[in-house]
């Protein structure tokens, strides 16, 4: 339903001198006078009861996810992020987790299934302060910052996401509800800009280390001819890789109905974007991690792929690029139709994350069923079950990106010396019908083994 209306409001709205590239992406792209490079714009908006569940999810965690997604689309366009807007509309009488019902939560981890999570991790650091100084946020010095690696947000014990069935919510009141989810909005901030620090880190090694800069070392920019061309793009990517996004400000408002959050941020590209009709047959398709499960903790923790896919933009000649939102297989047939090709999936190659096991277990093991867990039990079990390859390929809101660059560069890129994992999952093949933006019907194919390419289903989450 939701793509059938965008579809009408595309058709409907007209073009403009500004507009590049306009509804359909993951973002547009402003081309307006005397700005370059181009303008980024995405937006999205988050639902209670869609997107989370106020009473039983940490309001700092639905802060962090309805900023991270947008930063998302930007990386899927290989954007610089450069600002936010977030308006948020709250209920007057909300019901939401504070730090206190963390802390008083007794039920056995044993429900929550997974064994990896239960670290030792306090329960407290969902709630506090992730970046230990006494600057405010607009002073905080980045450099000075200490190394901290974010990207082990996904060992948070579950329990310090989601308040168990039988604990209660306390908090009811609407201006400490706000404060938590910009604490989270914070904390996508922060944590992206500090997620870059290892690969320009590495960046900086290799470029300042001329013996090793060459074309064929994965880090210098694509099409240039020397080192010296493209000086000054060597040079600053450390800073854009770990300068943090501006929360230029919003609105608020109070009504009857659920929290609303829409989130609006605005980027820019230094290199070729990467746009979703721009995949051409021969492309090798590459993700940016292991995919499945997410439902269980990672929709929260998720770490946008900025950093990632600037440099890798930056270093290769990619070609088309989306993030995984409503699940693999659907997002890809997204960027198959717009780019009018078809597309092979490598079974075998499909990097498989280990919650996408835990929910496949989940339906075939009675002793693991959602309804026996204090911590998952509002989990359909509908979506649990059926395989973890078919989790990876449908369960969606991994978001990881998904791109494509020509075949002959894939093994380059696998190897890439940043040490930026991406996985070859596939290839982009030639279409055998002249329109295939109305239908999905074959356009994945999946193999295993160099056998036969058949056509596989395609799964996702449905807006609507």
């Amino acid at each position: 339903m939701e793509l059938k209306i965008v579809e009408k409001l595309c058709h409907r709205f007209p073009n403009h001198p500004a507009l590049k590239l306009g509804p359909g992406d993951d973002a547009a792209i402003m081309e307006i006078i005397g700005s370059s490079p181009e303008i980024v714009v995405s937006t999205d908006l988050l639902t209670e009861g869609v997107d989370f569940l106020l009473e039983r999810m940490n309001p700092r965690k639905i802060g962090r996810k309805a900023l991270a997604v947008n930063l998302s689309d930007l990386a899927a366009m290989a954007a610089e992020p450069l600002a936010c807007v977030i308006s948020v509309a709250l209920p007057r009488k909300p019901r939401f987790p504070v730090p206190e019902d963390f802390t008083r939560i007794n039920s056995p981890m044993e429900t929550d299934f997974t064994h990896s999570e239960s670290d030792g991790t306090p329960l407290e650091t969902d709630f506090s302060t992730q970046l230990k100084t006494d600057k405010t946020p607009a002073e905080t010095d980045f450099s000075t910052q200490s190394k901290t690696d974010y990207t082990s947000a996904e060992t948070i014990p579950p329990r310090g996401i989601f308040l168990p069935r039988d604990q209660k919510p306390t908090g009811t009141d609407t201006a400490q509800l706000m404060e938590f989810l910009c604490d989270g909005f914070l904390d996508a901030v922060y944590e992206t800009a500090h997620a870059g620090e290892k690969i320009a880190e590495k960046w900086k090694h290799f470029t300042e280390n001329g013996a090793n800069v060459s074309k064929n070392s994965g880090i210098i920019p694509k099409n240039s001819e020397n080192v010296s061309e493209n000086a000054e793009k060597i040079a600053d990517f450390p800073r854009i890789a770990t300068i943090p996004t501006a929360i230029a400000g919003g609105d608020t408002n109070f009504w009857d109905g659920p929290l609303v959050i829409s989130v609006t941020v605005i980027g820019k590209v230094r290199e070729k974007p990467l746009c979703r009709h721009h995949a051409r047959p021969g492309d090798a398709i590459f993700v940016t991690g292991p995919l499945g499960g997410s439902i269980l903790r990672r929709q929260f923790n998720f770490m946008p792929r900025i950093p990632e896919m600037l440099a890798l933009n930056q270093a290769f000649p990619l070609s088309a690029g989306m993030d995984i939102s409503d699940g693999l297989t659907l997002d890809l047939a997204r960027l198959c139709q717009r780019s009018k090709c078809r597309a092979e999936l490598f079974l075998d190659e499909i990097p498989i994350h280990t919650d996408a096991r835990t929910l496949a277990e989940l339906g075939t093991n009675s002793e693991l069923e959602t309804t026996k867990s204090t911590i998952y039990d509002w989990i359909p079990t509908s979506l649990t079950g059926g395989t973890a390859l078919e989790h990876a390929l449908g369960d969606g809101e991994d978001f990881e990106v998904l791109f494509t660059v020509p075949w002959e560069l894939s093994n380059e890129l696998r190897e890439n010396q940043l040490g930026i994992p991406v996985y070859r999952i596939g290839r982009m093949l030639e279409s055998h019908v002249s329109d295939i933006t109305d239908s999905t019907e074959n356009l994945i194919l999946g193999s295993r083994n160099g056998s036969d390419a058949v056509p596989i289903p395609i799964r996702g989450f449905q807006h609507g």
